[in-house]
Protein backbone atom coordinates (compact mmCIF):
# COMPACT_ATOMS: atom_id res chain seq x y z
CA UNK A 1 0.00 0.00 0.00
CA UNK A 2 1.98 2.96 -1.18
CA UNK A 3 0.85 6.61 -0.29
CA UNK A 4 -0.56 8.83 2.48
CA UNK A 5 -3.07 6.77 4.26
CA UNK A 6 -6.22 7.60 5.10
CA UNK A 7 -7.52 6.27 8.27
CA UNK A 8 -11.16 6.95 7.87
CA UNK A 9 -10.44 3.95 5.36
CA UNK A 10 -11.39 0.64 6.80
CA UNK A 11 -8.59 -0.92 4.81
CA UNK A 12 -6.10 1.88 5.32
CA UNK A 13 -7.47 1.01 8.70
CA UNK A 14 -6.73 -2.21 8.97
CA UNK A 15 -3.27 -1.65 7.54
CA UNK A 16 -2.33 0.70 10.83
CA UNK A 17 -3.70 -2.05 12.89
CA UNK A 18 -1.45 -4.68 11.11
CA UNK A 19 1.31 -2.47 11.40
CA UNK A 20 1.24 -1.71 15.65
CA UNK A 21 0.10 -5.00 16.32
CA UNK A 22 2.69 -6.73 18.56
CA UNK A 23 5.44 -8.79 17.26
CA UNK A 24 5.54 -11.37 19.67
CA UNK A 25 3.20 -12.98 21.81
CA UNK A 26 6.36 -12.36 24.69
CA UNK A 27 7.14 -9.08 24.86
CA UNK A 28 10.48 -7.76 25.39
CA UNK A 29 11.86 -6.62 28.49
CA UNK A 30 15.02 -5.08 26.63
CA UNK A 31 17.53 -7.79 28.21
CA UNK A 32 20.44 -8.59 26.14
CA UNK A 33 19.86 -12.05 25.91
CA UNK A 34 16.60 -11.83 23.83
CA UNK A 35 17.99 -8.83 21.91
CA UNK A 36 18.88 -10.50 18.38
CA UNK A 37 15.41 -12.47 18.60
CA UNK A 38 13.82 -9.15 18.88
CA UNK A 39 15.97 -7.50 16.63
CA UNK A 40 14.63 -10.11 13.65
CA UNK A 41 10.85 -9.54 14.71
CA UNK A 42 11.34 -6.03 13.68
CA UNK A 43 13.51 -6.52 10.38
CA UNK A 44 10.62 -9.20 9.63
CA UNK A 45 7.67 -6.61 10.23
CA UNK A 46 9.70 -3.56 8.88
CA UNK A 47 9.82 -6.20 5.11
CA UNK A 48 6.37 -6.66 5.68
CA UNK A 49 5.84 -2.80 5.53
CA UNK A 50 7.84 -1.46 3.52
CA UNK A 51 9.90 0.44 6.17
CA UNK A 52 13.51 -1.40 5.15
CA UNK A 53 12.27 -0.81 1.51
CA UNK A 54 15.04 1.20 -0.55
CA UNK A 55 12.86 4.41 0.07
CA UNK A 56 12.12 3.37 3.54
CA UNK A 57 12.14 5.53 6.51
CA UNK A 58 15.09 2.89 7.77
CA UNK A 59 17.76 4.17 5.82
CA UNK A 60 19.88 6.74 7.23
CA UNK A 61 22.64 8.78 6.55
CA UNK A 62 25.72 8.09 9.06
CA UNK A 63 26.98 11.66 7.83
CA UNK A 64 26.10 14.25 6.12
CA UNK A 65 27.87 13.19 2.57
CA UNK A 66 27.85 9.25 3.16
CA UNK A 67 25.96 6.82 1.69
CA UNK A 68 22.64 5.71 3.60
CA UNK A 69 22.64 2.73 5.99
CA UNK A 70 20.16 0.43 7.20
CA UNK A 71 19.81 1.21 11.05
CA UNK A 72 18.53 -1.97 11.79
CA UNK A 73 21.85 -3.70 10.27
CA UNK A 74 23.93 -0.87 11.22
CA UNK A 75 22.63 0.73 14.69
CA UNK A 76 25.86 0.82 16.09
CA UNK A 77 27.79 2.91 13.28
CA UNK A 78 24.97 5.83 13.65
CA UNK A 79 23.87 8.18 16.43
CA UNK A 80 21.30 9.56 17.99
CA UNK A 81 21.74 13.29 16.86
CA UNK A 82 21.82 11.74 13.22
CA UNK A 83 18.67 10.00 13.74
CA UNK A 84 17.07 12.94 14.85
CA UNK A 85 18.40 15.38 12.19
CA UNK A 86 16.99 12.63 9.61
CA UNK A 87 13.96 12.50 11.28
CA UNK A 88 13.35 16.65 11.10
CA UNK A 89 13.66 16.28 7.11
CA UNK A 90 10.31 14.70 6.67
CA UNK A 91 8.83 15.44 10.33
CA UNK A 92 5.38 17.06 11.04
CA UNK A 93 4.67 17.20 7.45
CA UNK A 94 1.94 14.71 6.58
CA UNK A 95 3.80 12.39 4.67
CA UNK A 96 4.05 9.08 4.23
CA UNK A 97 7.21 8.48 5.93
CA UNK A 98 5.88 10.19 9.00
CA UNK A 99 3.36 7.75 9.37
CA UNK A 100 5.47 4.96 9.23
CA UNK A 101 7.41 6.36 11.83
CA UNK A 102 4.65 6.64 14.14
CA UNK A 103 3.56 3.14 13.51
CA UNK A 104 7.26 1.95 14.02
CA UNK A 105 6.81 3.80 17.15
CA UNK A 106 3.22 2.23 18.09
CA UNK A 107 4.75 -1.31 16.75
CA UNK A 108 7.79 -1.30 19.18
CA UNK A 109 5.47 0.33 22.24
CA UNK A 110 3.12 -2.98 21.97
CA UNK A 111 5.89 -5.36 21.62
CA UNK A 112 7.70 -4.29 24.98
CA UNK A 113 7.12 -5.71 28.74
CA UNK A 114 6.30 -2.73 31.27
CA UNK A 115 9.60 -3.70 32.76
CA UNK A 116 11.38 -2.27 29.15
CA UNK A 117 8.55 0.63 29.17
CA UNK A 118 9.93 1.85 32.54
CA UNK A 119 14.35 1.86 31.15
CA UNK A 120 13.06 3.45 28.28
CA UNK A 121 10.67 5.98 29.60
CA UNK A 122 13.36 7.75 31.55
CA UNK A 123 14.66 8.69 28.40
CA UNK A 124 11.77 10.53 26.94
CA UNK A 125 14.05 13.64 25.78
CA UNK A 126 15.69 11.75 23.34
CA UNK A 127 12.62 10.28 21.47
CA UNK A 128 10.40 12.96 21.50
CA UNK A 129 9.81 15.68 19.00
CA UNK A 130 7.81 18.77 18.65
CA UNK A 131 4.75 18.84 16.28
CA UNK A 132 3.75 21.99 14.95
CA UNK A 133 0.37 20.41 13.67
CA UNK A 134 -0.30 18.86 17.08
CA UNK A 135 1.58 21.53 19.26
CA UNK A 136 2.91 18.99 21.42
CA UNK A 137 5.71 16.73 21.65
CA UNK A 138 5.33 13.42 19.59
CA UNK A 139 6.95 10.23 19.65
CA UNK A 140 9.38 9.59 17.01
CA UNK A 141 9.98 6.07 15.64
CA UNK A 142 13.48 5.99 14.64
CA UNK A 143 14.44 7.87 17.68
CA UNK A 144 12.59 5.25 19.82
CA UNK A 145 14.05 2.71 18.22
CA UNK A 146 17.71 4.01 18.95
CA UNK A 147 16.92 4.49 22.50
CA UNK A 148 15.45 0.88 22.83
CA UNK A 149 18.67 -0.09 20.79
CA UNK A 150 20.68 1.25 23.36
CA UNK A 151 18.78 0.49 26.46
CA UNK A 152 18.78 -3.33 26.00
CA UNK A 153 22.18 -3.74 24.26
CA UNK A 154 24.65 -1.47 23.66
CA UNK A 155 24.98 0.36 26.63
CA UNK A 156 26.56 -2.71 27.89
CA UNK A 157 28.34 -2.84 25.14
CA UNK A 158 29.47 0.64 24.49
CA UNK A 159 32.61 0.40 22.11
CA UNK A 160 34.05 -1.85 19.75
CA UNK A 161 36.77 -2.49 22.24
CA UNK A 162 34.64 -3.52 24.70
CA UNK A 163 33.33 -6.01 21.97
CA UNK A 164 36.91 -7.19 21.09
CA UNK A 165 37.96 -7.61 24.36
CA UNK A 166 35.08 -9.73 25.10
CA UNK A 167 35.61 -11.76 22.23
CA UNK A 168 39.09 -12.83 23.55
CA UNK A 169 37.90 -13.98 26.65
CA UNK A 170 35.64 -16.50 25.56
CA UNK A 171 37.91 -18.94 27.15
CA UNK A 172 36.62 -17.26 30.68
CA UNK A 173 33.37 -17.02 29.65
CA UNK A 174 32.76 -20.68 28.54
CA UNK A 175 32.66 -22.16 32.33
CA UNK A 176 29.95 -19.21 33.71
CA UNK A 177 27.57 -20.86 31.60
CA UNK A 178 28.19 -24.50 32.74
CA UNK A 179 30.43 -25.52 29.26
CA UNK A 180 26.81 -25.10 27.38
CA UNK A 181 27.75 -24.51 23.47
CA UNK A 182 24.50 -23.40 22.51
CA UNK A 183 24.26 -20.83 24.39
CA UNK A 184 28.31 -20.16 24.12
CA UNK A 185 27.58 -20.20 20.45
CA UNK A 186 24.41 -17.41 20.55
CA UNK A 187 26.93 -14.82 23.29
CA UNK A 188 29.54 -15.55 20.20
CA UNK A 189 27.20 -14.55 17.83
CA UNK A 190 25.55 -11.37 19.49
CA UNK A 191 29.16 -10.28 20.03
CA UNK A 192 30.03 -10.74 16.03
CA UNK A 193 26.66 -8.86 15.36
CA UNK A 194 27.15 -6.30 17.38
CA UNK A 195 30.64 -5.47 15.96
CA UNK A 196 29.27 -5.62 12.56
CA UNK A 197 26.83 -3.13 12.86
CA UNK A 198 29.37 -0.87 14.30
CA UNK A 199 31.22 -1.12 10.84
CA UNK A 200 34.10 -3.61 11.94
CA UNK A 201 34.77 -7.27 12.32
CA UNK A 202 37.55 -9.54 13.73
CA UNK A 203 39.77 -11.46 12.18
CA UNK A 204 40.58 -13.91 15.24
CA UNK A 205 37.73 -15.10 16.28
CA UNK A 206 38.36 -18.40 14.75
CA UNK A 207 41.64 -18.53 17.14
CA UNK A 208 39.22 -17.56 20.02
CA UNK A 209 37.05 -20.41 19.34
CA UNK A 210 39.29 -23.17 19.72
CA UNK A 211 40.64 -21.90 22.67
CA UNK A 212 37.23 -21.63 24.34
CA UNK A 213 36.21 -24.58 23.16
CA UNK A 214 39.46 -26.48 24.86
CA UNK A 215 38.51 -25.14 27.73
CA UNK A 216 35.54 -27.23 27.96
CA UNK A 217 35.29 -29.97 31.20
CA UNK A 218 33.80 -32.52 28.57
CA UNK A 219 36.95 -35.02 27.57
CA UNK A 220 35.46 -36.50 24.37
CA UNK A 221 34.10 -32.83 23.20
CA UNK A 222 37.87 -31.00 23.96
CA UNK A 223 39.19 -33.88 21.92
CA UNK A 224 37.04 -33.76 18.85
CA UNK A 225 37.58 -29.80 18.80
CA UNK A 226 41.69 -30.65 18.96
CA UNK A 227 41.18 -33.62 15.76
CA UNK A 228 39.56 -30.22 13.77
CA UNK A 229 42.45 -27.94 15.39
CA UNK A 230 44.86 -30.06 13.66
CA UNK A 231 43.56 -30.66 10.60
CA UNK A 232 43.20 -26.72 10.12
CA UNK A 233 46.71 -25.83 11.79
CA UNK A 234 48.12 -28.80 8.83
CA UNK A 235 45.82 -26.79 6.10
CA UNK A 236 44.48 -30.47 5.51
CA UNK A 237 40.62 -29.16 6.11
CA UNK A 238 40.57 -25.36 6.58
CA UNK A 239 37.58 -24.39 8.26
CA UNK A 240 36.05 -21.10 8.88
CA UNK A 241 34.66 -19.62 12.60
CA UNK A 242 31.14 -20.35 11.45
CA UNK A 243 31.67 -23.97 10.18
CA UNK A 244 33.52 -24.52 13.61
CA UNK A 245 30.63 -22.95 15.63
CA UNK A 246 27.95 -25.06 13.84
CA UNK A 247 30.28 -28.37 14.04
CA UNK A 248 30.64 -27.73 17.56
CA UNK A 249 27.32 -27.34 18.28
CA UNK A 250 26.36 -30.45 16.28
CA UNK A 251 29.03 -32.44 18.66
CA UNK A 252 27.27 -31.07 21.78
CA UNK A 253 24.05 -32.24 21.23
CA UNK A 254 24.74 -35.68 19.96
CA UNK A 255 26.85 -35.98 23.52
CA UNK A 256 23.70 -34.57 25.12
CA UNK A 257 21.20 -36.62 23.37
CA UNK A 258 23.31 -39.76 24.30
CA UNK A 259 23.36 -38.64 27.92
CA UNK A 260 27.55 -38.96 27.04
CA UNK A 261 28.07 -35.08 27.67
CA UNK A 262 30.44 -34.97 31.17
CA UNK A 263 30.24 -38.41 31.75
CA UNK A 264 33.15 -39.66 33.26
CA UNK A 265 36.32 -41.88 32.06
CA UNK A 266 36.67 -45.43 33.18
CA UNK A 267 39.29 -44.29 35.49
CA UNK A 268 37.08 -41.53 37.05
CA UNK A 269 33.95 -44.04 37.30
CA UNK A 270 36.55 -46.80 38.95
CA UNK A 271 37.47 -43.31 41.57
CA UNK A 272 33.82 -42.78 41.85
CA UNK A 273 33.25 -46.70 42.79
CA UNK A 274 35.63 -46.46 45.37
CA UNK A 275 34.51 -43.31 46.98
CA UNK A 276 31.36 -45.08 47.17
CA UNK A 277 32.52 -48.12 48.94
CA UNK A 278 34.36 -46.29 51.19
CA UNK A 279 31.47 -44.20 52.13
CA UNK A 280 29.24 -47.40 52.66
CA UNK A 281 31.83 -48.75 54.93
CA UNK A 282 32.03 -45.64 56.93
CA UNK A 283 28.71 -45.52 57.28
CA UNK A 284 28.84 -49.05 58.22
CA UNK A 285 31.14 -48.69 61.09
CA UNK A 286 29.37 -45.58 62.17
CA UNK A 287 26.18 -47.57 62.38
CA UNK A 288 28.28 -50.20 64.68
CA UNK A 289 29.60 -47.72 66.76
CA UNK A 290 26.01 -45.99 67.44
CA UNK A 291 24.92 -49.65 68.29
CA UNK A 292 27.44 -50.57 70.51
CA UNK A 293 27.31 -47.18 72.64
CA UNK A 294 23.36 -47.98 72.38
CA UNK A 295 23.87 -50.91 73.76
CA UNK A 296 26.77 -49.33 76.65
CA UNK A 297 24.30 -46.78 77.47
CA UNK A 298 21.14 -49.73 77.84
CA UNK A 299 23.05 -51.53 80.15
CA UNK A 300 24.26 -48.39 82.15
CA UNK A 301 20.91 -47.34 82.75
CA UNK A 302 20.40 -50.67 83.67
CA UNK A 303 23.25 -50.34 86.14
CA UNK A 304 22.71 -47.15 87.43
CA UNK A 305 25.19 -46.21 84.85
CA UNK A 306 28.94 -44.99 86.18
CA UNK A 307 27.60 -41.59 85.62
CA UNK A 308 24.19 -41.72 87.00
CA UNK A 309 23.31 -40.21 90.14
CA UNK A 310 21.47 -43.16 91.57
CA UNK A 311 22.68 -45.55 93.79
CA UNK A 312 24.48 -48.77 91.39
CA UNK A 313 21.86 -51.47 91.41
CA UNK A 314 23.39 -55.14 90.91
CA UNK A 315 20.85 -57.82 90.91
CA UNK A 316 18.23 -55.33 93.33
CA UNK A 317 21.36 -54.55 95.44
CA UNK A 318 22.24 -50.86 96.05
CA UNK A 319 25.29 -49.58 95.67
CA UNK A 320 26.72 -46.58 97.59
CA UNK A 321 27.70 -47.24 101.24
CA UNK A 322 25.71 -45.98 103.96
CA UNK A 323 26.75 -43.40 106.22
CA UNK A 324 27.24 -45.63 109.35
CA UNK A 325 29.29 -47.61 108.00
CA UNK A 326 32.34 -45.20 108.36
CA UNK A 327 31.59 -45.07 111.58
CA UNK A 328 32.10 -46.99 114.74
CA UNK A 329 29.08 -48.34 116.95
CA UNK A 330 27.69 -46.35 119.92
CA UNK A 331 28.69 -47.68 123.18
CA UNK A 332 26.65 -51.03 123.96
CA UNK A 333 25.75 -51.41 120.26
CA UNK A 334 29.31 -53.35 119.18
CA UNK A 335 27.67 -56.67 118.63
CA UNK A 336 24.59 -55.66 116.78
CA UNK A 337 24.68 -56.34 113.51
CA UNK A 338 23.23 -54.42 110.35
CA UNK A 339 21.43 -54.74 107.35
CA UNK A 340 22.97 -53.70 103.69
CA UNK A 341 22.83 -54.63 100.14
CA UNK A 342 20.88 -58.12 101.79
CA UNK A 343 24.08 -58.99 103.41
CA UNK A 344 24.35 -58.98 107.32
CA UNK A 345 27.47 -56.63 108.18
CA UNK A 346 29.52 -57.10 111.45
CA UNK A 347 31.42 -54.43 113.28
CA UNK A 348 35.04 -56.63 113.74
CA UNK A 349 37.54 -54.92 116.44
CA UNK A 350 39.26 -56.88 119.77
CA UNK A 351 35.96 -56.03 121.93
CA UNK A 352 33.35 -58.14 119.67
CA UNK A 353 36.31 -60.97 119.16
CA UNK A 354 37.88 -60.01 115.95
CA UNK A 355 41.57 -58.62 114.78
CA UNK A 356 40.46 -56.14 111.47
CA UNK A 357 40.85 -53.26 114.07
CA UNK A 358 36.89 -51.70 114.27
CA UNK A 359 35.74 -52.09 110.67
CA UNK A 360 32.74 -53.40 109.20
CA UNK A 361 32.81 -56.92 107.80
CA UNK A 362 30.37 -59.29 106.73
CA UNK A 363 32.61 -62.33 108.68
CA UNK A 364 31.24 -63.06 112.15
CA UNK A 365 34.49 -61.53 114.21
CA UNK A 366 34.40 -65.04 116.35
CA UNK A 367 35.80 -66.17 112.65
CA UNK A 368 38.21 -63.16 111.90
CA UNK A 369 41.73 -63.82 110.60
CA UNK A 370 42.94 -60.62 110.66
CA UNK A 371 43.69 -60.06 106.62
CA UNK A 372 41.45 -56.48 106.61
CA UNK A 373 43.97 -55.53 109.53
CA UNK A 374 47.05 -56.63 107.54
CA UNK A 375 45.67 -54.61 104.74
CA UNK A 376 45.41 -51.25 106.36
CA UNK A 377 49.03 -51.79 108.02
CA UNK A 378 49.92 -52.18 104.25
CA UNK A 379 48.10 -49.36 102.95
CA UNK A 380 49.59 -45.27 103.42
CA UNK A 381 45.72 -44.40 103.93
CA UNK A 382 45.49 -46.73 106.93
CA UNK A 383 48.33 -46.21 108.83
CA UNK A 384 48.56 -48.22 111.87
CA UNK A 385 48.98 -45.88 115.15
CA UNK A 386 51.83 -45.50 117.07
CA UNK A 387 51.44 -46.92 120.31
CA UNK A 388 50.62 -44.35 123.05
CA UNK A 389 50.85 -44.40 127.15
CA UNK A 390 48.58 -42.96 129.15
CA UNK A 391 50.79 -40.78 131.74
CA UNK A 392 49.27 -42.98 134.76
CA UNK A 393 49.69 -46.16 134.00
CA UNK A 394 53.10 -44.90 132.66
CA UNK A 395 54.31 -43.15 135.69
CA UNK A 396 53.54 -46.37 137.66
CA UNK A 397 55.31 -48.54 134.98
CA UNK A 398 58.21 -46.80 135.30
CA UNK A 399 57.82 -47.03 139.13
CA UNK A 400 57.82 -50.85 138.70
CA UNK A 401 60.19 -50.89 136.04
CA UNK A 402 57.45 -52.23 133.62
CA UNK A 403 56.41 -50.69 130.37
CA UNK A 404 52.53 -51.66 128.94
CA UNK A 405 51.10 -50.34 124.94
CA UNK A 406 47.04 -50.12 124.00
CA UNK A 407 48.95 -53.16 121.42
Amino acid sequence: MRGVLDYTLKSHNMFFKEATAKLEEDLFDLNSDTFFAFMNSVQERARKQGWSAPDGILWVKPRPNAPKINILESYGSITLERIRKHELTYWDKGTRASQDDRMLYECIMASISMEGKMKVQVKKDEYLLYSSIEEDHVPSGLCFLKVVIRKSYLDSNATAGMIREQLSALDLYMPTIGNDITQFNNHVTRLENALRARGEKTLDLLTYLFKAYNACTDKEFVKYIRDIQTDHEMSSKPISAKMLMSQAEKKYRILVTTKRWQAPTDTEEKLIALQAKLTSLQQKLGNRKRDNNSDKNKNNNNEGGNNSKKPKRDNGKKSGKPSWFKHPPEAGQMHQTKRWNNIDWHYCCSETGGKCGGIWRKHNPKDCTGMAAKKKDGNNHFRKPKPTIELKQAVTDDLEGTYYSDN
